[in-house]
């Protein structure tokens, strides 16, 4: 007889632990890094990561192969060529210069 009371004991602790039973519990949001292609710092607070998606991804591989020479302060690679421009091409996080063009261009 004891045996049987252990027995439905535990299998009331089970449904009590069961997530099923849980109703109006919060489901956690889904990490958007999970999703991602590869992910980018956050030029104005490294601390956050932004996810990117596969085109995404594409235009920050061509952008390190290609464009951060001339268009950045610093490369993988140490100090960008800038400086050594006559006209200094505009950074690519300057939104005083880039935000008024047109994407067109």
């Amino acid at each position: 007889m004891k045996k049987n009371w252990l027995v439905l004991a535990l299998m009331v602790a089970s449904l009590a632990l069961s997530p099923a039973c849980k109703k109006g519990q919060a489901t956690p949001k889904p990490d958007p890094l999970l999703n991602a292609y590869d992910v980018e710092p956050d030029w104005n607070n490294p601390d956050h990561l932004i996810p990117l998606n596969y085109e995404e991804a594409q235009g920050k591989r061509i952008f390190y192969d290609k464009c951060v020479w001339c268009h950045a302060d610093t490369t993988p690679a140490g100090p960008s060529n800038r400086s050594n421009l006559d006209q200094n091409p505009p950074l690519m996080n300057d939104g005083a210069t880039l935000n008024s063009l047109s994407d067109e261009t």
